[in-house]
């Protein structure tokens, strides 16, 4: 991140002088048009002032399509404010981006490389979570990748394959492919979006988004949509692949009453200038909450919600229940304080009848059945991410259907957004 920079581009038209800000985030200079301003004849660039406002507002601004258009005001009117006698370049610039010599990628070769991999991989969204959980299990296979930083990236690694910065050059090459896996890990507001475009394009094609599914109900109709009409599109909730996951849901699924769960969940803390937090990706709610809203999905199935209750303030700090109509009841406590060196730490319980289950942390689960004790042990933490992309490898080589259930995707999206419009409300 510190090497996208701030970039003030300047103009001469018609004998004005123009002044453009924006980031730097490659070869191809990005910028939105409102963001473009004439400066007086009897002013010069030293008259231009960048207060701590408009320093910060650019710390949250990315001149790509997913940032949000309240976040370009915003540093809009902070610059007019800012400087009261710059005025606002209406007339346009003609452009959207300006291009920087490079090497073109070769589309031809990643057609070439396609026909001698199964499944041909596409990974679009090349942040850390890919290097971390995602390249391992697909490094031989992947065709081609997609990001905004993508000559940021190449600059500090060197990959088999290309890195687009542009959706519609990669989405040529998935057009092409018969049954190309494609792993869509972008900003959260643009899964289902994404996802359409490459199934319309490529029926034949395997969608894998990974969490959450989307961030509005509108998307999560989509989704749902073309999942019945049967495109292949799986959702990449890790938790649910985790071995002691497994093991809890398998003494769950042998009870036929109230199911008392209790989650309480360490976040990292986040900086507020984090696209998590643009007001578009669904907040922290749908970034990380989402992950146990999920697994109580998972763990009590198609139990009938009755009641969901949220207090806290922002998403910093929050407390939610969920009541069903069975009596089964679920409170999650999210905060991001105390100490982060763990990263995000979890402690669940599950109480019924004569059982107690304690996971603590994904290394140890206690068991206490009728006054009986039983302890799973292990030395790191396992919350499924490798099983998940072994288990998706494997099923896209045997063309098999996805895994997670259509219906729970409306589900959890729309526990999220209730939650989340329930703590606007605070």
């Amino acid at each position: 991140e510190k090497s996208i920079k701030l970039l003030i581009l300047k103009f001469n038209i018609n004998n004005d002088k123009i002044f453009l800000f924006t980031r730097l985030i490659g070869y191809n200079l990005k910028y939105d048009e409102d963001l473009a301003f004439k400066l007086p004849a009897d002013k010069g660039f030293d008259f231009i002032n960048l207060n701590d406002k408009i320093l910060s507002l650019f710390e949250s601004y990315l001149p790509v399509y997913s940032c949000p258009k309240a976040l370009k005001q915003k540093l809009r009117e902070a610059i007019l404010e800012a400087n009261p006698f710059l005025i606002p370049f209406s007339e346009g610039l003609g452009i959207s981006s300006i291009s920087l010599p490079q090497a073109p990628h070769n589309i031809e070769l990643c057609f070439n490389r396609s026909k001698n991999l199964n499944p041909s991989v596409f990974i679009l969204g090349f942040g850390s979570y890919i290097y971390e959980y995602v390249l391992r299990h697909f490094k031989n296979s992947i065709v081609a990748g997609l990001d905004y930083k993508s000559d940021i990236i190449t600059n500090y690694a060197r990959f088999r394959f290309p890195i687009f910065n542009s959706f519609d050059e990669v989405l040529k090459v998935i057009s092409s492919v018969n049954e190309p896996l494609v792993i869509i890990a972008t900003y959260h507001s643009d899964h289902a979006w994404m996802a359409k475009e490459v199934l319309n394009l490529n029926p034949t094609a395997k969608v894998f988004i990974e969490k959450p599914a989307c961030v509005t109900l509108q998307d999560a109709d989509l989704l749902v949509a073309l999942r019945n009409k049967g495109y292949w599109i799986d959702i990449g909730y890790n938790r649910r692949y985790a071995y002691l996951t497994r093991v809890v849901k398998s003494y769950v699924d042998q009870v036929n009453e109230p199911v008392l769960i209790t989650c309480l969940v360490k976040e990292l803390k986040i900086p507020e200038t984090h696209w998590y937090l643009w007001p578009n990706q669904g907040t922290r709610i749908f970034g990380n909450l989402v992950h146990w809203i999920d697994l109580v999905r998972f763990f009590l199935g198609k139990k009938q919600l009755k009641k969901v209750y949220t207090t806290g303030k922002g998403d910093e700090s929050i407390s939610i229940i969920l009541t069903f109509e069975d009596g089964s009841i679920v409170t999650i406590v999210s905060t991001d304080k105390g100490d982060d060196l763990g990263g995000v730490e979890e402690y669940i319980e599950l109480r019924y009848s004569k059982t107690t289950l304690k996971l603590y942390d994904y290394k140890k689960l206690k068991i206490y059945m009728d006054g009986n004790h039983k302890s799973l042990n292990f030395f790191y933490r396992d919350k499924g991410h490798q099983n998940m992309y072994k288990t998706l490898k494997q099923r896209v080589r045997k063309k098999l259907p996805p895994m997670y259930p259509a219906e729970d995707i409306y589900w959890v999206t729309n526990i999220a957004d209730e939650i989340l419009k329930m703590l606007n409300k605070l």
